[in-house]
């Protein structure tokens, strides 16, 4: 006793039908000589061939990622030394102008000296990330600003103004 349905007259039926179609043609022509172990391995491979697409996809925006974070952070990190220049400009400005008043200025020097300092440490930065970066020219132009600025003896103006540049090329 058959409790199954003839399965040849429906397989006849598929196969005649998908043969017909001229886009399956090739592929039903194919699968067809090929055995049942080489039709799943094939069947497989379609599978995971998108799979494996995805994969390395995935992996490159990954990389991706990893590498924009690591800018970011560089950046961030010149950033910090720049602020830190720029407040050590600021104040070796405000003792500039209180020498060039004809106030006392004790620590004119050490402002100057603290950003000579603070401008090396982002010159060291610049070396090392500055073609990365952009940063190159704009330090040159800080580090023109800084050696052409006027002394305290030239009065106020022109030492309110020459560091004045050394703010504004930062």
């Amino acid at each position: 006793m058959k409790y199954l349905p003839d399965a040849q007259p429906l397989a006849a039926a598929v196969s005649s039908s998908a043969a017909s179609n001229a886009l399956w043609a090739p592929g039903v022509r194919a699968l067809s000589r090929l055995p049942f172990k080489a039709k799943a391995a094939l069947i497989s491979l379609a599978f995971l061939a998108p799979l494996a697409l995805l994969a390395v996809l995935y992996v490159q925006a990954r990389i991706d990622v990893i590498r924009t974070t690591e800018a970011e952070r560089a950046g961030l990190a010149y950033v910090r030394e720049s602020v830190a220049l720029l407040q050590a400009a600021q104040q070796w400005r405000s003792a500039a102008l209180q020498a060039a008043s004809g106030q006392a200025a004790p620590q004119l020097a050490a402002q100057q000296q603290a950003l000579t300092a603070q401008l090396a440490k982002v010159e060291a930065m610049d070396q090392q990330q500055g073609s990365t970066l952009g940063t190159t020219e704009t330090l040159t132009k800080v580090r023109q600003a800084a050696q052409a600025v006027a002394p305290d003896t030239a009065g106020l103006q022109q030492v309110y103004a020459s560091h004045a540049k050394v703010s504004d090329a930062l």
